[in-house]
């Protein structure tokens, strides 16, 4: 499955809100683009392909930017994966 459209274009608005300094809007359209993809696979992560992955990867970090300019410090997200193996 692709990153549908929907979530492309409100992506691209968050981008032009946030390049206009207008952090508000921007961290909405980022949230909306973010339960775009969510609601197209039913909240179920797993289901994600790595294009999609990577669309939510950037659309959380760059919320988290908005709301570090805002100095909404407590809300900021982390996207972090980790791989962690023993060896023996």
């Amino acid at each position: 499955m692709a990153v549908p459209s929907v979530a492309q274009s409100l992506r691209n608005e968050g981008s032009s809100a946030f390049h206009s300094f207008n952090y508000p809007s921007a961290a909405s359209y980022y949230t909306q683009a973010y339960e775009t993809i969510m609601e197209s696979v039913r909240g179920k992560v797993e289901l994600l392909q790595e294009e999609e992955k990577e669309f939510l990867a950037a659309v959380l970090s760059n919320r988290s930017a908005c709301r570090i300019n805002l100095f909404e410090l407590d809300l900021g997200e982390s996207v972090v994966t980790l791989n962690v193996r023993y060896q023996n």
